[in-house]
């Protein structure tokens, strides 16, 4: 994001606010999906998360990281919402129909036990997963953005992977065959 506009924003542009908060909005989802693990009471954070990142806005200083800033106050927010209810799994939604059914319901199923055990990990080891296997930050990167140092990220990251591996090989075998044939 431009200097130069979060400079106008904390200084209380209204535009220049807006826009930050238009920037930001898909960082601000994915991080309360990783952090929530349910679609509605993520919705309902990251609503909440936008209308404290523009309440806020003035306390931001533009000579400091506005992503780590960010990030910080929306996992407050997570924090608030997930004390402020016990959390349930969501129904997964299928990812679309595939030629075989039975290859659609054990797909459907290994999703469901890879959804739990993903869901079983802290957030921080969640979002540390995200940023590195779905965004393709390096772990050096993502430690960062999250205000560790890198060898944690990496002992972190290694902890969840090893853990994730753990319980869903425990629960079925096959589903290392599975993912494989997804490809």
């Amino acid at each position: 994001m431009k200097q130069e506009l979060l400079q106008r924003a904390s200084q209380g542009d209204r535009a220049a606010v807006d826009e930050v908060v238009r920037a930001s909005w898909r960082d601000i989802r994915r991080i309360c999906w990783l952090q929530l693990l349910d679609r509605d009471r993520a919705e309902e954070a990251s609503q909440e998360a936008a209308l404290k990142l523009v309440r806020f806005m003035h306390r931001y200083d533009p000579s400091r990281d506005f992503g780590r800033w960010m990030r910080t106050l929306v996992r407050n927010v997570c924090r608030d919402v997930a004390a402020k209810r016990s959390l349930e799994p969501s129904e997964l939604e299928p990812a679309g129909e595939t030629p075989r059914l039975d290859r659609a319901v054990d797909l459907s199923r290994a999703a469901q036990r890879a959804r739990a055990a993903l869901s079983s990990l802290p957030p921080r080891q969640r979002e540390l997963m995200e940023m590195v296997d779905r965004r393709g930050l390096t772990a050096a990167e993502a430690a960062r953005e999250l205000g560790l140092s890198a060898s944690a990220a990496r002992g972190q990251l290694s902890t969840a992977r090893r853990t994730l591996r753990a319980k869903l090989l425990a629960d079925d075998p096959s589903v290392i065959e599975l993912v494989r044939g997804a490809r």
